[in-house]
């Protein structure tokens, strides 16, 4: 077993995308792997893990997984922890309910938590030969005028958007994958936004954190606002328009389509 850990912890200093991929194909491999791996993956801090493990520990019902689930959470203040934490404390019997405490206060609204693209090896290699997404200017706005109206057409379609690690946010015209906006890099946030053109110029109509490929807590607001306080788009909006998964991130359906999701098999 310590060669087994060894080896997994030298994939962990190479990092990369792979280096996930390996290390959660690991669990349910070897019982006595197990908690190591969840600590591993909780120094890993990639984004793509926590419904995996939300899903095992549930699965094994194992108390030695929920504790290690809960303290992954606790280390990685993951937002999108919330929901699950919340419902977990919602139960007085629970076990280890200080862990699941201290997890609950640094995963609330985290908005500094930085999301990787969730979706397919194939996906994301080609997103980093895409062009990428444009900056949101008013002065870009008015360029792609006429590109932006037809993507519009005839259903009044969002643009996609993400924000960069440098808080600059980008939309995707004709691109309709945030990984392909961002040129597969890791964001702040993402989403789908409608512009508005008045006599006054361009304001913000619409804006949401609708992502399958990133999946942004409804904490990544805080991004949106930051950008556009800094902007001459006009925006005005206390929070999103739309939340999404409207059910939360610890909702069964959601859950059931995540890696290890046939949690009732």
């Amino acid at each position: 077993m310590k060669d087994k850990i060894e080896s997994l912890e030298l994939l962990l200093a190479q990092n990369g995308r792979s280096t996930f991929d390996r290390i959660i194909s690991e669990l349910g491999k070897d019982s006595n792997l197990d908690s190591q791996i969840f600590m591993l993956l909780a120094k890993l801090n990639d984004s793509r893990a926590l419904f995996p493990l939300i899903n095992y520990a549930t699965k094994s019902k194992e108390t030695e997984h929920t504790q290690r689930l809960l303290q992954y959470m606790a280390h990685t203040m993951d937002p999108r922890s919330e929901d699950f934490l919340y419902n977990y404390l919602g139960i007085l019997t629970r076990p280890h309910r200080q862990i699941a405490e201290d997890a609950y206060q640094k995963c609330r609204d985290n908005h500094e938590f930085i999301y990787q693209f969730a979706g397919s090896d194939k996906l994301y290699n080609r997103a980093l030969d895409s062009l990428g997404g444009i900056l949101v200017t008013s002065e870009n706005l008015t360029k792609f005028e006429n590109a932006i109206n037809e993507n519009k057409n005839p259903s009044n379609k969002p643009q996609t958007y993400v924000i960069t690690m440098n808080g600059k946010m980008l939309i995707g015209i004709n691109l309709n994958e945030h990984v392909f906006v961002a040129k597969g890099q890791d964001v702040c946030a993402a989403g789908e936004i409608i512009f508005g053109k008045t006599s006054q110029g361009w304001r913000v109509n619409y804006v949401n954190n609708r992502s399958n490929g990133y999946f942004p807590h409804k904490s990544s607001f805080h991004w949106v606002r930051k950008y556009f306080d800094k902007s001459n788009i006009r925006f005005g909006k206390e929070d999103f328009d739309d939340v999404f998964p409207r059910q939360g991130f610890n909702d069964e359906d959601f859950l059931s389509v995540q890696k290890f999701g046939n949690f009732h098999s």
